[in-house]
């Protein structure tokens, strides 16, 4: 994702589809489905869906909650 990509406002009570939540995340669609069939995402646990029907959605807050483990460190940590 550049620097000018702009993500869509993601609600913590909101349902999202493939498309919106993999934009959120820095994901096309298709790796979105992917680590839904593989349960792995970016090498770590796929964020949960709901199946709603035949439509697969994302809740907003499993769409943050999967993004923070990613944060920035602000400092080097020592080893």
């Amino acid at each position: 994702m550049n620097q000018n990509t702009v993500l869509p406002a993601i609600k913590d009570d909101g349902v999202y589809d493939t498309a919106t939540s993999g934009a959120f995340l820095g994901f096309q669609p298709t790796t979105m489905r992917n680590a839904r069939n593989k349960g792995k995402l970016a090498g770590v646990k796929a964020p949960a869906f709901i199946k709603m029907g035949s439509a697969v959605r994302y809740r907003g807050k499993t769409l943050k909650d999967w993004r923070a483990q990613f944060a920035e460190q602000t400092k080097t940590q020592a080893a």
